[in-house]
């Protein structure tokens, strides 16, 4: 009776990524103006009295009215207001950039709107889904991934 070498499974794990979308501000915003991510719908209007049943209103008054000022406000509202995504600004205060929360390609959510800018395409993009439900093993650990297709590495001491 003596021990064997065993061969070890050689994994590449995949880890989920996050789809992100980027969209340009062109002019100023007027009342009613909408922008659509995923099933979330941010609408311009300066004292939230005009939006419409449902949607997230953000401002445009009281100085709203600026490139800058406006998207910032439509950051603070996607990321305090939303469920689906992040967003941030870019270096030019002209540029907004959102992440979707969860990765994978659920995460591609469908973008447009009537708001006076661009999206760089229709949906959020990138978003990979990660190696779900599998187990592996390498010379020192045990790897597993969970609902979240993430891989999660196992560490202790063997009794």
């Amino acid at each position: 009776m003596g021990l064997e070498k065993a061969n070890v499974l050689k994994i590449t794990p995949i880890q989920a990524v996050k789809a992100t979308g980027t969209w340009t501000f062109l002019n100023a915003l007027t009342t009613g103006l909408t922008l659509i991510i995923g099933t979330e719908t941010y609408q311009a209007d300066a004292d939230s009295a005009g939006v419409t049943t449902g949607n997230i209103a953000f401002a445009t008054g009281l100085g709203a009215t600026s490139s800058t000022s406006t998207i910032d406000s439509l950051v603070a509202c996607i990321n305090t207001s939303g469920t689906i995504c992040t967003a941030v600004t870019g270096a030019t205060g002209r540029v907004l950039t959102v992440e979707s929360l969860i990765g994978g390609i659920g995460g591609n959510f469908h973008c447009s709107g009537s708001l006076t800018g661009t999206w760089t395409t229709t949906s959020l993009v990138g978003g990979v889904d990660g190696t779900a439900g599998s187990v592996a093993v390498d010379g020192s650990y045990l790897y597993f991934t969970k609902s979240d297709k993430n891989w999660y590495k196992v560490t202790g001491t063997l009794i």
